[in-house]
């Protein structure tokens, strides 16, 4: 089927929210029917309305998979306007807050622009849980931004001191590798260099140069079709998750059974593992072995996970069981902090080892959450602490506090699904 583009008329909605004792009519649109939703907020000059600020992006992202809402605020558009005596930044945060609640959008990727980013911002800093990614602009003209091209040692130092100058720019493709590095590795240019890329591979090795990645990233139109997979990836190499403090209520042992060991290409730090449970309601920070002791050295590429039924976490808000890891696949890796990054698996070993049960719970505001993990009984396995320290588990006792990650349960083939469900 040709693909249809939106459009203003047929995309136009009303939804009425209460703010400071008034029933306000919110007018936005939506377009598309994507598993995942963006939303686009509008700055404040002359005219601004959500339409009017990105149409020109609307189809792109529609085409790549996402629902897109674009929201015009109070004041603005075909909102209805209302006298504000507080912070305006604050009130639209509450307007998108009941206008996601009222369409029963549970999480949501924000672009702000001007006005919008602070907006966004706002609502980001209240609402973290309802946040799957967040990003800031402004709007240029090509003209004020524009493509150059890479294909000389002269013309990098050349593009060097006009960035550093206060130009804004953007490297065409030819940049890759050695020329973005270069670059990249200026003080004076880091933070405000920009790339076009035309692929998710291309994307990749943007996020990945010198570690640290190019800040800023242009995607091409020959990309589109990649595009959701590239805004996910991005996000996750700088995302954060929330981690909540677990008590252990049991530990024992349950005889042998099939463990999975990983072993990335990624050398990971203290503080840092992978989130393994038995269901992905409930995962544990499973650490790294970064530790020594007298009897193995410490092999930091390596995470002892658990066993083959586990759920584990993996880029892009997806599961998998350790059973199904492969090599080339890529992996989340997280801290005790909830900061994340992807570690790709080098090698990945099954073999028959005596197990533990792990049981731990959380307390929460809905009341008692409780999970548990199936991991090889031996002193290099380890979870870890709110303190970001590794305990072994041989040494675990009721009482003790680790991390784990809260979530909903439901996964259909390690994607997010909807259902009534009910583990054991």
């Amino acid at each position: 089927m040709t693909y249809q583009p939106q459009t203003e008329a047929a995309t136009s909605r009303f939804l009425e929210v209460q703010e400071a004792g008034e029933t306000l009519r919110v007018h936005f649109n939506d377009c598309g029917q994507g598993e995942e939703t963006v939303v686009l907020l509008h700055g404040s000059g002359p005219g601004a309305t959500g339409w009017a600020n990105f149409s020109r992006n609307i189809d792109p992202l529609v085409q790549a998979g996402y629902r897109v809402i674009l929201l015009d605020c109070p004041g603005w558009g075909k909102s209805d306007g209302i006298v504000n005596r507080g912070s305006r930044s604050d009130l639209n945060a509450r307007i998108l807050k009941s206008v996601v609640d009222q369409l029963d959008i549970q999480t949501v990727h924000l672009l702000g622009n001007s006005m919008g980013g602070q907006i966004a911002a706002l609502f980001a800093a209240r609402y973290p849980e309802r946040v799957r990614s967040l990003a800031l602009c402004d709007v240029r003209a090509d003209e004020a931004m524009p493509s150059v091209g890479l294909g000389s040692k002269a013309e990098e130092e050349s593009i060097a001191s006009r960035i550093a100058g206060g130009e804004r720019l953007v490297l065409a493709q030819g940049w890759e590798i050695i020329p973005g590095e270069n670059l990249l590795a200026q003080p004076a240019v880091a933070g405000k260099l920009a790339v076009e890329v035309a692929s998710l591979a291309e994307a990749r090795l943007a996020a990945g140069v010198l570690e640290c990645g190019v800040p800023v990233v242009v995607v091409l139109p020959e990309a589109l079709a990649s595009l959701k997979n590239i805004v996910s990836e991005l996000k996750l190499s700088q995302g954060t998750l929330s981690l909540d403090k677990a008590t252990i209520t049991e530990v024992k042992t349950v005889g042998l059974g099939h463990r999975v060991c990983v072993d990335t290409l990624t050398l990971m730090e203290r503080g840092q593992g992978m989130l393994v449970g038995n269901s992905s309601a409930f995962t544990f920070l499973v650490h790294a072995e970064t530790e020594h002791n007298e009897y193995v050295a410490a092999r930091p590429f390596r995470v002892n996970a658990g066993a083959v039924h586990a759920y584990v976490r993996l880029p892009g808000d997806q599961t998998t069981y350790l059973g199904e890891f492969r090599a080339g696949q890529e992996v989340l890796v997280v801290d005790y902090t909830g900061e994340t990054s992807v570690a790709t698996l080098g090698r990945v070993k099954i073999e028959v080892r005596p197990m533990l049960l792990v049981e731990a719970q959380v307390q929460t505001d809905d009341g008692v959450k409780t999970g548990a993990v199936f991991l090889q009984n031996a002193e290099t396995i380890r979870l870890t602490t709110p303190e970001g320290e590794a305990v072994s588990v041989v040494g675990l006792k009721p009482g003790d506090r680790v991390l784990c990650r809260l979530d909903e349960a439901g996964r259909h083939f390690g994607m997010r699904v909807r259902e009534d469900i009910q583990e054991v």
